[in-house]
């Protein structure tokens, strides 16, 4: 990426440069400790970045005399800045090689390994200072919020279905109350999306903020699952404002930057939030299961109503004329959306439509896991509920560390055979925790799953992607993201169902489709032969 040339302020004091092409045809730098520096022989040879970060090293590179003029880079040319780019590790070496010489200023090897950090360093700290630069404006009032709601999730979320259970519900209940609140946060995001480019995205998610705040506290407060239902209704109505949300962040990001934007925005939120199991977890030690759970869900209430306060101080609305109410104007909209996802699906090419089938396959199968998981590990397999705590946190931490080896594995090793490499830790996986009883099988078990969720993730966005012609791709993955939706609505209640009847019949039909999976990726999905070379 083209960088502009900038000279230090206090320039080179302590050094004199040349170039010995005899020894590297590309650029030798060979750094003497010296009074004053006279002249630099060759310097667009130089690595840009030597000449920034040298200036700033410790003080023993710098020349007494402060008023020394600093030199000009005006033969530095854009033809050699990607050869500077390109030798800088191995500049930095040789500046560390040049200094250790007998008889020279630095001797020890812990100076040595000081002054290469000390490069080093400074290289990924200017890289990491630019793209943080996009944190500004709405995007950085975004952040803030999402580092509270995020920590809030993760924090009690782990504990929902077995809080529900304590508070009186069956499992057949807790399924049916799993598939109410998915049909309402379907339901709502057709309106949540007229609303967000009627009157505006502000106003509707600082209230629903707010809205949020509410219904964590109907939660903490119920005194059986009644309310704790109504609560979690009231929670998935309120994220009517997730579109809005949506184009507000979109708003945000400065186009030619959309990528790292969106990475930014959601593991700095991430980062902190994988500590909250932890805290859920000493939470339900000290004051036991029941009141540490409701503990923990007064603080969500807390971090949910600063979430909110920071959104209504700060946010700035991106909408810049408001088209104001119109009759009848939500049905035109569900009209619209009807017609438009029924002919984005009849123009699905094949290997799309294949794709579509595993990913709504997967779908279905989540709400087993998500809902009844915990319940087993704890009723079956054994696991106490501070320790489910920990197998949370385990699960959360692993994308962090392992997402972008695996984003970089899926690139290496192609987008099919990462999806198939997923299932293959899942599947076995799930078979096994069918018979586990202990919890080193259970670790063994979030860390396999946890594995094949950071392949799953980017295999499968990155191969919708491909198969998805550019000028349909919006609503295609509209359509798809609504038909997930769509299908876990059933999957909760019969989950439900399923564990009432034996625990372990919920995950032996999630073999089952896994396998089915398997069968569909190795057979029928195909990636387009080359991804750079595209007809749209």
């Amino acid at each position: 990426m083209p960088r502009s040339v900038e000279v230090h302020p206090n320039g080179l004091h302590a050094a004199r440069a040349t170039v010995n092409p005899d020894r590297d045809p590309v650029a030798h730098v060979n750094l003497e400790y010296s009074g004053r520096l006279r002249q630099v022989e060759q310097a667009e040879r130089m690595p840009l970045s030597l000449v920034e970060a040298l200036p700033s090293l410790p003080g023993c590179f710098q020349s007494k005399n402060h008023l020394d003029p600093p030199i000009q880079r005006s033969h530095y040319t854009p033809a050699s800045r990607g050869r500077a780019w390109e030798m800088e590790a191995r500049a930095a070496t040789r500046i560390v090689l040049q200094f250790t010489n007998r008889g020279t200023l630095f001797r020890s090897w812990a100076r040595r390994v000081a002054l290469l950090v000390w490069v080093v360093w400074r290289r990924v700290f200017s890289k990491l200072r630019g793209e943080l630069s996009i944190l500004r404006g709405n995007l950085l009032v975004l952040v803030i919020s999402w580092m509270f709601l995020y920590f809030a999730g993760y924090m009690v979320y782990p504990y929902e279905s077995l809080y529900l259970k304590a508070l009186g519900a069956s499992p057949v209940t807790i399924g049916l109350i799993g598939s109410l609140g998915t049909a309402l946060l379907c339901i709502s995001r057709i309106p949540g999306a007229y609303i967000a480019d009627r009157y505006g995205r502000r106003r509707i998610i600082v209230t629903m903020t707010y809205g949020v705040a509410l219904s964590n506290a109907l939660l903490a407060a119920a005194p059986d699952w009644r309310l704790a239902a109504a609560g979690i209704a009231l929670h998935n109505l309120c994220l009517v404002y997730q579109p809005a949300l949506q184009a507000i962040t979109a708003d945000s990001i400065p186009p030619e930057k959309r990528g790292v934007g969106y990475a930014v925005a959601d593991v700095i939120p991430s980062a902190p939030a994988t500590l909250a199991p932890l805290a859920a977890r000493l939470l339900v030690e000290r004051y036991g299961f029941l009141q540490g759970v409701r503990i923990a869900y007064w603080l969500v209430t807390l971090l949910s109503l600063a979430a909110a306060t920071v959104r209504a101080l700060w946010l700035r609305e991106t909408l810049e004329k408001r088209a104001g109410a119109e009759p009848r104007g939500a049905v035109s909209e569900f009209r619209k959306f009807a017609v438009e996802m029924w002919a984005a699906i009849r123009g699905m090419s094949r290997p799309l439509v294949v794709l579509t089938a595993v990913l709504l396959v997967s779908a279905f199968e989540e709400p087993m896991f998500s809902s009844f998981m915990s319940l087993y590990a704890v009723e079956v397999v054994g696991v106490s509920e501070p320790d489910w705590g920990m197998l949370g946190a385990i699960y959360s931490a692993i994308p962090l560390v392992a997402g972008i080896p695996m984003g970089k594995l899926v690139d290496a090793v192609g987008r099919r055979k990462a999806l198939l490499a997923a299932y293959i830790l899942w599947v076995p996986s799930t078979a096994y925790l069918v018979y586990c009883r202990s919890l080193t099988g259970m670790i063994l078990i979030s860390v396999a799953f946890a594995l094949g969720a950071a392949l799953f993730r980017p295999a499968h966005n990155a191969l919708l992607a491909d198969l998805t012609p550019r000028n349909m791709r919006g609503r295609l993955m509209g359509v798809i993201g609504t038909l997930n939706l769509v299908v876990t609505i059933p999957a909760s209640a019969l989950g439900g169902f399923l564990y009432e009847l034996n625990p372990t019949s919920p995950f032996m039909l999630c073999v089952a489709l896994g396998a089915v999976c398997i069968t569909l990726i190795a057979l029928l999905v195909k990636e387009p032969e080359s991804r750079g070379r595209r007809p749209w």
